[in-house]
């Protein structure tokens, strides 16, 4: 088969009317033909007759003509025998041309160039409808001899150019003969455009390439030479392009011209290079994609591109989503935000965006987005569904977020409610509040109560309900703080005042035990060493002969020479010690 027509879609689909089904649905029936033998020569004996194709869904390709196609059943004929096919066994029909189809197919190939595609394309279309397509034939035959002479013509200095005219224009060579005769004739012409590319004549270089693909327009070689020169040529691309296009439409599976000319043109014209490898738009499936080494980062590179042509051919969105299935890893936010770029109004954008933003765990922006789709649409089936999910969830982590603010809150008013007077024990809470217990107690009553069912308007009430009673707390949260901070400074005050106190008798009773060792009182089994002793008698008013020692430095140790003692800047006045700094080892 030539060229298809690609349906994919479930031959359950059919109408057929009152038709019976011959058997019941999931059944196959063989029923031998009358003309088999005919129908099997017809098949076997012109491979140009139209051949459909039926793909199941266990990975068969049944090569055959579809009959009829009805709900219950699909009627094929294989050549052998008539087969009926359970439709859900089926995932597509690929349908052959008709003989209307081959003949437009071949007219443009005539109308390129391509006489040999022309004519078997046309010679398909004689199957079934002979008086439009053998004048066709006529015509592109001729057109072929004479292309076939204007070319020959070209080469003839050479020495070999008569030898192929004759053969070719008598007719007595073979079609593999004149195959091999117009190869080499092509070389010739291509040896011909080499020497003008060397002599630096792009423009000089063309006709040679042109008569030389005339010869022989299936050589690859010969193609991408032209295509190169044409983008030479031509800076806009646009020369080339048209010689692409004519090459898909020739050779379908052949992209490697249409790779290699990407690959050139690709930081001149990135668009130009876009078009080269996807001149119909997306393609219909990934084994469509063509080279992956060039085009996903063509493919982000016009995504990019803040300016692209108005005869682009992909949107921004089309080069962003055929990038994904380059890359599936990408993140594919960029998509649904080019969608939305292009065609805001379209609820089912806005609708795929939110379903992302939710995936995201963005739930604020997925509901605007399910708004903006409900504002288009306000029967859109999924959107309406969606913001009462996320509306309801929302709710749910409201609550959950004051119910964490909460908690330090509500723990500042109990504690507060749980003081008592004698938490002050310097003011006793005169005049600060009267009965705390009671007040804090009240403020925490008047939380909220839940909600017993998990309906979303009990839930979102809920939920505003305690960020009121939060707000009130944080509004009338001073005054606890306040009275905790009290209280707490004042029990720290008495703590201060009693350590103080106590520190003061320990400096006491120290300063005793030193005097009295120093004088001898509690000396037994005590030596004492005495460092920058001081001793001197002087005369203050009214209190004459006052004995005063001031000791630098005064260690007292026991028997086995343990410190017990030991005392600095120590000043005694008549065996009483008035100042000193004591430390007793621990």
């Amino acid at each position: 088969m030539t060229a298809a027509r690609m349906r994919s879609r479930d031959p359950r689909a059919a109408s057929d009317g009152q038709c019976e089904t011959p058997r019941a649905a999931g059944a196959f029936r063989l029923r031998a033909s009358a003309c088999l033998g005919l129908a099997c020569a017809l098949l076997c004996g012109n491979a140009a007759a139209r051949v459909d194709r039926v793909r199941m869904r266990d990975g068969r390709l049944i090569e055959c003509k579809v009959i009829q196609e009805r709900s219950a059943y699909v009627e094929i004929d294989t050549g052998r025998a008539l087969l009926y096919l359970d439709p859900s066994s089926i995932e597509a029909i690929e349908y052959g041309e008709t003989a209307q189809e081959a003949i437009r197919r071949g007219d443009r190939l005539l109308d390129l160039n391509y006489f040999d595609l022309a004519i078997e394309a046309f010679r398909q279309a004689a199957e079934d409808d002979a008086g439009a397509a053998q004048p066709r034939i006529a015509l592109a035959l001729r057109l072929r001899r004479e292309a076939i002479e204007n070319a020959l013509d070209m080469l003839s200095g050479d020495e070999d150019a008569p030898r192929w005219r004759s053969e070719l224009a008598e007719g007595r060579a073979s079609s593999l003969r004149e195959s091999e005769l117009l190869r080499a004739a092509a070389a010739k012409l291509m040896e011909r455009a080499d020497e003008a590319y060397v002599k630096g004549a792009r423009a000089g270089e063309a006709p040679w390439l042109e008569a030389a693909w005339t010869l022989h327009p299936a050589d690859r070689r010969i193609f991408e030479r032209r295509l190169g020169a044409a983008a030479d040529l031509d800076p806009s691309g646009r020369q080339a392009l048209a010689l692409l296009d004519s090459r898909r439409l020739a050779f379908p599976d052949d992209a490697q011209a249409a790779e290699a000319f990407a690959e050139k043109i690709r930081h001149r014209d990135p668009w130009a290079a876009l078009r080269a490898l996807f001149p119909a738009g997306l393609p219909p499936s990934d084994n469509a994609l063509v080279a992956p080494q060039v085009a996903p980062d063509l493919l982000l590179e016009c995504f990019h591109d803040p300016f692209p042509p108005r005869d682009a051919a992909l949107s921004k969105a089309e080069c962003y989503e055929l990038y994904l299935r380059y890359r599936p890893g990408a993140d594919p936010e960029p998509l649904h935000l080019a969608r939305i770029a292009e065609d805001e109004r379209n609820p089912n954008h806005q609708y795929a965006y939110a379903i992302f933003l939710e995936s995201r765990n963005d739930l604020e922006a997925a509901l605007r987005h399910c708004l903006a789709a409900l504002s288009i649409d306000s029967a859109h089936p999924g959107a309406a569904q969606s913001a009462a999910r996320i509306r309801l969830e929302l709710a749910r982590r409201r609550i959950a977020e004051e119910q964490q603010a909460l908690a330090p809150l509500e723990a500042l008013y109990q504690a507060a409610g749980q003081l008592r007077r004698q938490d002050f024990p310097i003011s006793g809470a005169d005049g600060v509040w009267s009965d705390p217990a009671t007040t804090a107690s009240q403020v925490l009553l008047s939380r909220p109560a839940e909600p017993r069912g998990g309906d979303a308007i009990q839930i979102e009430a809920y939920a505003s309900a305690l960020g009121a009673y939060r707000q009130r707390l944080e509004t009338s949260q001073e005054a606890p703080r306040q009275l905790l901070a009290r209280s707490a400074r004042e029990k720290a005050e008495i703590v201060a005042r009693e350590r103080k106190e106590q520190e003061e008798r320990e400096r006491l009773r120290k300063m005793d035990l030193a005097g009295r060792y120093l004088f001898g009182e509690a000396s037994q089994g005590l030596s004492v060493e005495r460092k920058r002793f001081v001793e001197h008698s002087r005369t203050i008013a009214g209190q004459p002969d006052i004995r005063e020692i001031r000791i630098g430095e005064f260690i007292a140790r026991d028997s086995s020479g343990q410190t017990v003692f030991y005392a600095v800047d120590l000043l005694a006045r008549n065996g009483q010690v008035l100042s000193a700094t004591v430390l007793v080892p621990q």
